[in-house]
C-alpha cells in the first residue's frame, strides 16, 4: 500500500507546509533490489483534499533510471487562487484547470501526449524523442481548437508564481545537503542518491535538447478579434525560430 503526503509531489521540502494538499494513497508492487528497482500495477490519487484531484497510475522497469516507462497522470484543480494561497504564493483567479499526461518509453525512445486546458481554452501536445541518437530532437505537434487571450494571461501569471516553488525547493535541498556532508563529512553517495521522476517536458527544457514542433492554433480568442496561427517551433542550440508563418486574423492573412 501506497500513501504519502501530496504535497510532497509539489514541494518534497515542505511537506508539513502543504497538508491541505491530502494524502497520495493506493497501490503498487514493487519488485529488486538497491540497484534495480520495478515498480507495477501503480494506482494512486489524493485524497482527503479539496484543493486538487491527482491520481497517477501504469509502472515503471526501471525507477532509479526511470527506464521503459508506462504512465498516465491526471491532475484537476477547481480554483488556481485557492492551491496559490495554500502555497504562500499571491493568489490569481483562474477557471477550472486540467491537466492529463501519458508518458512511454521503451529503450530511448520516449512518447508522450497531453492535454491542458483552462475553462474553454486548452492546449493539446503529441511529442516524441528518440534519446539514443548523437543530435535527439524532439518532434512533434502542438494544437487547439480555441484559445482565449485572457484566460492564458491568468495562466502565465500563476505559473510565474509557482516558479517560485522551485527556487524554494533548491535552496531548502542544498540546505539538508550542507547539512548531512556536515555532519558525515561526504554528501550521499550510492543508487539512492539523486532520484528524481522529472517529467518529460522538464528533463528535455533541462538537458538543452533541440525541438522540432508543428504549431496549429486554430481559434485564439483576444480582445481586438479572433486570430489563428500555423508554424513550425524549432529549438536549436538553445535558440527558437518560427516559420513558416501562417497567420489569419479576422478572415485576413
Amino acid at each position: 500500500q501506497l500513501s504519502t503526503p501530496a504535497g510532497g509531489l509539489i514541494a518534497p521540502e515542505f511537506t508539513e507546509e502543504l497538508k491541505g494538499f491530502g494524502q497520495l494513497t493506493g497501490g503498487v508492487r514493487l519488485t529488486g533490489n538497491a540497484w534495480e528497482l520495478r515498480a507495477e500495477n501503480l494506482d494512486a490519487r489524493t485524497v482527503d483534499t479539496d484543493l486538487w484531484d491527482f491520481s497517477v497510475s501504469g509502472a515503471i522497469e526501471n525507477v532509479y533510471k526511470f527506464e521503459t516507462v508506462d504512465l498516465a497522470i491526471e491532475t484537476k484543480v477547481g480554483s488556481g487562487a485557492d492551491v496559490l494561497t495554500a502555497l504562500g504564493l499571491k493568489p490569481i483567479k483562474t477557471g477550472p484547470l486540467a491537466l492529463g499526461i501519458h508518458l512511454t518509453s521503451k529503450g530511448q525512445r520516449w512518447a508522450s501526449t497531453a492535454r491542458f486546458a483552462v475553462e474553454d481554452s486548452a492546449l493539446e501536445f503529441d511529442l516524441n524523442l528518440d534519446a539514443d541518437r548523437d543530435d535527439p530532437v524532439v518532434r512533434g505537434a502542438v494544437t487547439s481548437d480555441l484559445i482565449k487571450m485572457a484566460q492564458v494571461r491568468n495562466i502565465v501569471d500563476m505559473a510565474l508564481q509557482l516558479g517560485k516553488i522551485d527556487a524554494l525547493n533548491k535552496s531548502a535541498s542544498e540546505r539538508d545537503q550542507k547539512d548531512t556532508s556536515d555532519h558525515t563529512g561526504s554528501a550521499p553517495s550510492g543508487p539512492f542518491r539523486n532520484v528524481t521522476l522529472l517529467p518529460l517536458g522538464r528533463a528535455i527544457l533541462l538537458a538543452g535538447m533541440d525541438l522540432e514542433v508543428d504549431v496549429d492554433l486554430k481559434k485564439i480568442e483576444g480582445v481586438r478579434g479572433t486570430s489563428s496561427l500555423k508554424s513550425e517551433l524549432q529549438v536549436k542550440d538553445s535558440k527558437a525560430s518560427f516559420g513558416p508563418l501562417k497567420f489569419a486574423y479576422g478572415g485576413g492573412r
